[in-house]
């Protein structure tokens, strides 16, 4: 019977003497961060209870 576990293919760390990568903001772009970002999470979970709100009501009390 073969393990039910995979095998990690897990790497050692690199040599001391190896220079570390530098990721630039034109080779690695993040997401904005600030609140823009909690003004649409806020926004389209407002939105999405007031569709679900609308739905039932044209649902059920129609």
């Amino acid at each position: 019977m073969s393990p039910t576990i995979e095998e990690d293919k897990v790497q050692p760390a690199p040599p001391e003497g190896r220079d570390p990568v530098t990721i630039t903001a034109d080779t690695a772009r993040q997401g904005p961060a600030g609140w823009r970002v909690l003004y649409v999470l806020v926004g389209g979970t407002v939105g999405a209870a007031v569709a679900c709100f609308l739905a039932y009501a044209i649902w059920f009390h129609a």
